[in-house]
C-alpha cells in the first residue's frame, strides 16, 4: 500500500498492487456499502466509519 487517506464516507488505498485485491471479499466484508475503483484509488464506502478506519489502517501500515 503506498497511501490511505479517507474523506467522509470511503477510504481511499493508493496500492502498489491492484492485483492482490480480493475484491469479492472486501464486498462481503459487514458494514461495506461498496466498492470503486477511482483515480487510481481502491476506494471502500463504509459511511461514517470512514475516518476512523483510515486511521487504523495508516496506523497498522505505517502511513
Amino acid at each position: 500500500m503506498a497511501a490511505v487517506t479517507a474523506c467522509a464516507v470511503r477510504p481511499r488505498f493508493v496500492l502498489r498492487d491492484a492485483a492482490v485485491v480480493d475484491e469479492p471479499g472486501v464486498r462481503g466484508v459487514p458494514g461495506v456499502v461498496m466498492v470503486a475503483t477511482q483515480a487510481g484509488q481502491f476506494q471502500v464506502v463504509l459511511g461514517a466509519r470512514a475516518i476512523p478506519v483510515s486511521r487504523v489502517v495508516r496506523g497498522l501500515v505505517g502511513g
